[in-house]
């Protein structure tokens, strides 16, 4: 499926190209073949999904999401830690919603605070 960035562009071109027809056709045009895709495969897999003959199948498509999932996780993580306070900031985290185990809200409820100060804005040293 794409992401609303690609989507709002089919639909601004469609509108500009075609005017409201233009717009629909356009958002269809982006959204409809991913959409029809998910649909067919989570048809497949609700038909024979759970079959063994299928398990491999699945086995195999398991790997391939785990894989994304680590291969986006270390692009945002790349990208997002410029200094010593965002490592700080998720090993915290971390370790409170695992080996702790405390509750996932509470860790948000203090995490955005903890981060905008750690993240304030500092004033110029005279």
């Amino acid at each position: 499926m794409p992401g609303p960035t690609f989507s709002n562009i089919a639909i601004a071109l469609g509108v500009r190209l075609g005017g409201w027809r233009g717009a629909l056709w356009g958002g269809a045009a982006v959204i409809l073949p991913g959409a029809l895709i998910v649909l067919t495969l989570a048809a497949v897999y609700f038909r024979g999904g759970l079959s063994p003959a299928l398990g491999g199948a699945m086995h195999g498509m398991s790997a391939a999401v785990v894989g994304l999932v680590f291969a986006t996780t270390a692009r945002v993580i790349v990208g997002s830690i410029r200094d010593w306070r965002s490592p700080l900031l998720a090993a915290a985290v971390f370790l409170l919603v695992g080996p702790l185990h405390v509750n996932t809200a509470l860790v948000i409820a203090l995490a955005i605070p903890a981060g905008l100060w750690l993240y304030r804005p500092r004033r110029p040293s005279s």
